[in-house]
């Protein structure tokens, strides 16, 4: 395999010094030859090198800042459940939500972030990205409402200190056998 890499490199360096170059870079290369005793072959080789080490640079730059770009705050984060979770609710319902979100974190000791994306708590984040689920709220017209209701502490009046819902439609297995705190909406909110 070594041997192979090699004769591969060897083909690639000799394809490259072969071609004719332009004449002024053809003499800025016997130039540089010259100076720094090195051979064509040589300065190519490096050049290929630092031009390989930039592309790799220049690649990790760009992801970082397209992640950075991309990476909604957790107010945004938060106001996209709302929207996703219960816009068909109105304020109020949203406010429930807003209230379930803050308890939890609370309860949990965890941010805001933490408890909205854990696995299977929110099922609007069950199938698509914090990122996806931002950019398609973002469009809703209960957009504004939501982040306004996410960019301040919920009161707790709306549903006490619920920590858990569901919609009429369904019943969990968590759910069987209480009683609700209280009904908001098309929403059952529990304390558990």
């Amino acid at each position: 395999m070594n041997g192979r890499v090699k004769s591969n490199k060897h083909r690639k360096l000799k394809r490259l010094c072969s071609f004719k170059l332009p004449p002024d870079l053809a003499d800025w290369l016997a130039k540089e030859s010259d100076r720094l005793g090195k051979t064509r072959t040589r300065i190519l080789e490096e050049a290929l090198t630092v031009r390989r080490a930039l592309k790799v640079a220049a690649g990790i730059v760009a992801v970082a800042c397209n992640a950075h770009a991309a990476q909604p705050t957790s107010q945004e984060l938060v106001a996209a459940v709302l929207v996703a979770e219960a816009a068909g609710d109105g304020v109020a319902g949203m406010r429930a939500v807003r209230e379930v979100v803050q308890v939890r974190a609370v309860e949990r000791r965890q941010t805001e972030w933490q408890v909205v994306t854990a696995k299977k708590q929110f099922s609007c984040l069950n199938q698509t990205t914090p990122e996806q689920l931002v950019a398609r709220a973002k469009t809703s017209t209960a957009w504004k409402s939501a982040l306004d209701l996410a960019s301040k502490p919920a009161a707790v009046a709306t549903v006490g200190l619920a920590n858990h819902y569901h919609t009429k439609s369904v019943s969990p297995y968590w759910s069987r056998g209480k009683t609700p705190v209280a009904v908001v909406g098309g929403h059952l909110f529990f304390k558990l």
